[in-house]
């Protein structure tokens, strides 16, 4: 089994951002938000890493694989602020404290040691739109030649490569020992991080003191679930 250690409370403090950063950005290409996550410690099994975890993708999808799409390390010397350190727009509050991270790893795992992975593929085919690539290119004699790789190819390798992900993910936090799950204990706190998405829904992350940090999966979501923040179609 898993267990988790009380959260200590719901009261969101933010992430500090840097301004300078996130002015860095193109405002008319880019939209700026204070998103409702879970900052997590494992603190018997890795006690000096800090991570988000995702806590409202995974309630509208009812899918515990949501909660891993975000999972970010947080740099070290990260600050906690009690006041808004950017202004941007804030995401309302999630019910954070009302996903728990054990039972989502719990089933996680358990689907990992019976190798059955349907939830992830439905969720692989909510986010992503697949569709046949046509690929041109020149052969040695400098013909012009062409081929397609389909979208159910396509689909099949993003399946694989977010099997991976995910095995690696759950052994990676103890989750797993000898083929059986493993007791770990979970410390979380809902905290406000800076995120961005560009209007074009390609590119997104999270800005944590100066350091950016890519995850193109918050836009995937965003688009995929609507999330409403000012800025974004």
């Amino acid at each position: 089994m898993l267990r988790e250690r009380s959260r200590g409370g719901s009261i969101y403090r933010y992430i500090s951002a840097n301004s300078r950063t996130v002015n860095a950005f193109p405002r008319d290409l880019y939209t700026f938000f204070w998103f409702p996550m879970l900052m997590v410690r494992f603190p018997t099994c890795r006690p000096r890493d800090v991570y988000l975890f995702d806590c409202t993708f995974v309630q509208v999808s009812d899918n515990p694989y949501t909660m891993l799409l975000l999972l970010t390390k947080l740099p070290r010397g990260f600050k906690l602020e009690d006041s808004i350190p950017v202004e941007a727009y804030t995401v309302p509050p999630s019910k954070c404290e009302s996903v728990s991270i054990p039972g989502n790893m719990l089933s996680i795992a358990g689907d990992v040691i019976r190798d059955d992975y349907s939830r992830l593929e439905q969720l692989v085919d909510k986010i992503y739109e697949f569709k046949d690539v046509e690929v041109r290119y020149r052969d040695f004699f400098f013909r012009s030649r062409r081929f397609r790789i389909s979208a159910e190819r396509i689909r099949e390798s993003h399946i694989k490569i977010a099997k991976s992900v995910v095995k690696k993910a759950v052994e990676h936090f103890c989750c797993i020992e000898k083929g059986n799950v493993r007791m770990v204990e979970v410390e979380a706190q809902p905290v406000y991080t800076l995120a961005y998405i560009s209007k074009d829904f390609v590119e997104s992350g999270f800005v944590v003191g100066k350091k950016v940090m890519r995850v193109s999966s918050l836009a995937r979501l965003a688009k995929a679930f609507g999330l409403n923040v000012g800025g974004l179609t």
